[in-house]
């Protein structure tokens, strides 16, 4: 191996891609242009998809295709393929930042069913766990509680009747993953059995 080709690999990272500097976009920062290309995980911000930018594609984005160096992959390649389509239409996502967020959606999509079933939103309120709140429902005969545990990364719904029987509608985990599609379906399944329960009960 060459002197000078000795000196650019010290310190490189096992498995890492030499970059070509001369290739790159000009960058007009302070922070140097990276000499090298490590694979770099990432969740696709579409549908929560665990991917991997690897170090051969990031040479080929910034010194082929002559992208930004300060841009990075957020979506993984089915999901750049559909927004390629000319049918793709873009939905408006839903933004699940944290417990408050998350139990916001929940009473947005239980609460038609709420109603039918003669129930009135007592309110919502945090608990002493970190990022825990709860949606209290009520009618005469029954109390409805639906809360995230953040703790435990579960939702929760129980029922409670006036004898103080207690009866546990719906536990979801949804410890993993956090963002994306798949949170969203984990809550669904969550506000699928709220409702269902509520279908099921006679008129109060």
């Amino acid at each position: 191996m060459s002197k000078k080709r000795q000196q650019q690999t010290t310190g490189i990272p096992k498995g890492a891609v030499l970059a070509k500097r001369s290739q790159q976009v000009p960058n007009n920062s302070y922070d140097p242009a990276p000499t090298y290309y490590i694979d770099k995980p990432f969740v696709c911000i579409d549908c929560g998809q665990q991917e991997v930018w690897t170090a051969l594609q990031q040479k080929w984005y910034y010194e082929v295709a002559k992208g930004s160096l300060y841009a990075t992959a957020i979506r993984c390649r089915s999901c750049r393929k559909n927004r390629s389509d000319p049918n793709y239409v873009k939905s408006s996502p839903v933004v699940i930042r944290n417990g408050n967020s998350l139990i916001k959606h929940v009473h947005s999509e239980i609460n038609s069913a709420i109603e039918i079933a003669g129930f009135k939103f007592q309110g919502k309120s945090r608990l002493p766990a970190r990022d825990s709140f709860s949606l209290d429902y009520s009618r005469v005969d029954l109390t409805l509680t639906c809360w995230f545990d953040s703790p435990n990364s579960a939702l929760i719904a129980e029922s409670i009747d006036p004898s103080a029987n207690c009866i546990q509608i719906a536990r979801v985990l949804i410890n993993s993953p956090v963002s994306g599609v798949k949170l969203l379906d984990r809550i669904s399944v969550f506000t699928g059995a709220v409702v269902q329960y509520l279908e099921s009960l006679a008129p109060a």
